[in-house]
């Protein structure tokens, strides 16, 4: 993140990640684990699990340059 982001940029994450973007990637973070805000972290939640278009008007309304998305996928043949 560090080195394929301008410095100044902001990442909106999930706060369990928020740490590692701050102490790793050298990036803002707009939540992180220490945050107490209750209403950020709604916020976010909000925009994780929201339909596409009100999702993307609160990633627009956060006015972070990114969003990580940790997505895990498994193929399980039986």
């Amino acid at each position: 993140m560090s080195k394929n982001t301008p410095v100044d940029s902001v990442v909106t994450a999930w706060w369990d990640y928020g740490y590692w973007i701050t102490t790793l990637g050298n990036r803002t973070s707009i939540a992180d684990n220490a945050t107490i805000n209750q209403t950020r972290i709604e916020t976010i939640a909000k925009m994780f699990i929201s339909p596409e278009e009100e999702g993307w008007k609160i990633a627009n309304d956060l006015k972070s340059d990114y969003i990580l998305i940790y997505v895990v996928g498994q193929n399980c043949l039986l």
